[in-house]
């Protein structure tokens, strides 16, 4: 094509051509300024799904503005053959600067650093570019690092890449999810970016083999070598970047690429990254997933006691410094399930996975346990144990110890402070376990279940402080479902809880509770206090992270929030209320393409999770994508009780009048649901008359929320819900009546 000119481009030389496009030098004859002219190669130039292929390209990078990314001028069809032109920029690929040998440490590190940033603005837009390799990674003679070929990115819902067994990439820079074929986020290209920064520092990939499958077993199976076997002079802190970023298990890697833009931007040698705590070293951190105990017992009428034995376990192992232990939550998802531990593992993102057993028979307990290693699906340790059913607390400290006895090589610290038995009366901790069952339910009928069980278990022993907490803890929850007054809540949950404090002032859930408790009054100084005490007394309580997070959102900390909420997740993957929480942050910090994605994930855990579909609401209607929006009121609006319009008429109520209709209807609903005595739409009704216009109104259900004790501070002060409110001087009052009650 050397020499010819189509449309109004005159082609003056060959750049290079790859097996899905062939590029081209060329002039621009109008503007007259060198262009880049990308054409599908021969052989595909009339397929029409490379041709829809290229047109994607082009759709993904022109909706991005970046010095980082490649600009897109525009897509042509001239006598037939469709085309990308691109801005022209001279110098060389990444493939070719790798070749000649001579990438610096610091070369390569702001490289990557570029890549991220670019990776960043593109995953915010919705974006996974799916096919980071050096190849399509530009290197300007002015220095300025380009990221190209949005050939293979995806655009909007992530989810599956293709079909079944169809891999869409590079082999040599897939993540373990993208050659599994499994559904993939952003992190997959921050694992393409840690393979990139790898291959610059050594010259020579992570993850090799003689042909496509050898290198997918390598992805998935080994280890890479340590940088400083291949490079000397690469420093300890830049290879635990490279290392975060190989995680095998997303969870494990950089939540963000902006989050490894930071750590890159102190390497090779400031202080940041030599201070990173241990527990952000990869493969240096065990950790463990307790299994929820399955009843063998002839009757199966201990399944109260299996939960509670695993329960008790997760506690004593969390304590323990330096070991990730999955929190109760997610661990109990798997409970009747019968999985491999290895899938099991990937889920919960563990190395380790204890299983057991319990049998009873008359007053004799047997428990058997295994720890099981999630990489290769071997035992590293099994026992059973015979015992009088008295002395299930020893059962249960004795499996405690010697779990963390064969983990003891790799642990900071080899002792677990237990401490004495929660009470030493077997019938009130029958009784407590039954509680925690039906609590950790999660339904207005199992809340009330559980705080008869937890009541039962006083009246024998008055001094259990664990059932102190698990009142205050239903208490907790049930006022914010609204089941009961804020005086009743406050004189119940402050009673429960000091008390449990009184009895063993080294509670964890006794402090996190009093913090929530402390937080609902407006003593934000008195919660901030017991929430860090909470976190300090038991790193590894999700719950408490969980709430602390929400509290740093009031009082005006999100980037610590967001700290917190991480941490929760990751203790405990799979509980639908911190991936919820997760997802309202998002919201609340204008995230809005992370919010939708999280709260999705949150669906996939129990698509019928209201909590997510009022979000996903919000989030969408806010997004101006209305009919995505009409897709979750019908559920929102039936958990609410009452008659409630039909998907059909809300959706005709949306095509009639766009979002002001579908605000109307829903506005509709949550007022009449008022007038049946339903305070908790307060909130609701004052976002939705304040963006119909109706200030005065909006700001009568605000205090009527306010009077209620039902105003979240952090929604206020981020959620775009008030936006239209935020200028009057009215809301400003509004929220310094809830810092200072």
């Amino acid at each position: 094509m050397i020499g010819q000119t189509v449309s109004h481009y005159k082609i003056t030389a060959k750049l290079g051509a790859g097996g899905m496009g062939e590029v081209y030098l060329a002039t621009d004859l109008k503007l007259d300024r060198p262009v880049a002219l990308k054409f599908l190669p021969e052989g595909l130039a009339r397929d029409p799904e490379a041709r829809e292929r290229l047109l994607r390209e082009a759709k993904a990078a022109s909706q991005l503005n970046h010095p980082n990314i490649l600009t897109i001028h525009a897509v042509e069809e001239a006598d037939d053959p469709a085309f990308i032109v691109m801005e022209y920029v001279a110098g060389q690929t990444l493939r070719e600067l790798i070749a000649t040998g001579n990438v610096r440490l610091g070369q390569a590190v702001k490289i990557a650093q570029d890549v991220a940033s670019a990776l960043e603005a593109a995953h915010e837009a919705g974006i996974v570019h799916r096919d980071i390799k050096p190849d399509n990674i530009l290197i300007g003679q002015d220095g300025r690092t380009r990221v190209g070929d949005f050939g293979l990115a995806k655009t909007g819902d992530i989810g599956r890449l293709s079909g079944p067994h169809i891999l869409i990439g590079t082999v040599s820079y897939m993540s373990p999810e993208q050659t599994r074929g499994e559904p993939v986020d952003h992190r997959t290209d921050v694992w393409a970016l840690g393979v990139v920064l790898y291959e610059m520092i050594t010259g020579q990939r992570p993850f090799g083999g003689d042909y496509e499958q050898a290198v997918i077993y390598a992805i998935l199976n080994e280890e890479p070598k340590p940088l400083s076997e291949l490079r000397p002079d690469v420093p300890a802190n830049l290879e635990i970047v490279v290392g975060k970023a190989l995680q095998k298990i997303p969870a494990d890697r950089y939540a963000s690429a902006a989050e490894l833009a930071a750590d890159l931007a102190a390497s090779p040698d400031a202080s940041r990254l030599d201070a990173l705590r241990p527990a952000d070293r990869p493969q240096t951190v065990p950790s463990v997933a307790v299994l929820p105990f399955a009843d063998m017992s002839p009757g199966k009428d201990q399944e109260y006691l299996c939960d509670g034995i695993t329960e008790q376990l997760i506690n004593d192992l969390s304590k323990v410094d330096g070991l990730r232990v999955v929190a109760r939550t997610s661990a109990f998802a798997f409970k009747g399930k019968d999985e491999d531990v290895r899938t099991i593992g990937r889920r919960l993102s563990v190395g380790t996975v204890l299983e057991g057993s319990v049998r009873k028979a008359g007053n004799r307990l047997r428990v058997t346990a295994k720890l099981v290693n999630v990489a290769d699906g071997y035992h590293r340790w099994s026992e059973t144990y015979d015992r009088k059913l008295k002395d299930v607390f020893a059962i249960q400290d004795e499996l405690a110890q010697t779990i963390v006895g064969t983990l003891r090589g790799r642990l900071i610290g080899d002792t677990i402070g237990t401490g004495r038995p929660p009470t030493d009366n077997i019938e009130a901790y029958n009784e407590y376990l039954r509680g925690l069952y039906h609590w950790n339910r999660r339904t207005q009928d199992g809340l009330e279940k559980g705080l008869e069980h937890f009541r039962a278990a006083l009246e024998i022993d008055p001094r259990f402080a664990l059932a102190h907490v698990g009142i205050a803890d239903t208490y907790i929850v049930m006022q914010s479902w609204g089941r009961m007054s804020f005086e009743d809540y406050m004189q119940e949950a402050r009673a429960a809880a000091q008390r449990a404090l009184e009895l063993d002032p080294e509670l964890a859930g006794g402090q996190a509770a009093l913090a929530m408790i402390e937080r609902d009054a407006g003593r934000w100084r008195e919660a901030g206090a017991a929430f860090e005490r909470a976190v300090a007394l038991n790193p590894g309580y999700a719950t408490a992270r969980q709430w602390y997070g929400i509290y740093l959102l009031d009082t005006g900390h999100p980037d610590g929030a967001g700290e917190q909420l991480r941490r929760a997740i990751e203790l405990d993957p799979l509980s639908l209320a911190i991936n919820n929480i997760l997802g309202w942050y998002y919201y609340l910090t204008r995230r809005f393409t992370d919010a939708v994605e999280q709260l999705e994930r949150t669906l996939e855990l129990d698509p019928g999770f209201v909590v997510a579909h009022e979000l996903l609401f919000w989030c969408r209607l806010t997004m101006g994508k209305c009919d995505k929006a009409a897709e979750h009121a019908p559920v929102w609006l039936a958990a609410l009780g009452g008659t409630t319009p039909s998907s059909e008429e809300i959706r005709a109520e949306v095509a009639r009048s766009g979002a002001q209709g579908l605000r109307v209807i829903v506005g509709d609903v949550l007022r009449e649901r008022w007038e049946q005595g339903l305070r908790l739409v307060a909130p609701g009704l004052a976002a939705i008359h304040g963006q119909l216009g109706h200030t005065d109104e909006a700001f009568g259900w605000l205090e009527r929320a306010r009077a209620e004790r039902l105003l979240n501070l952090a929604e206020l002060r981020f959620s775009p819900d008030f936006d239209p409110l935020r200028t009057d001087p009215r809301f400003e009052t509004l929220i310094q009546h809830l810092l200072h009650p």
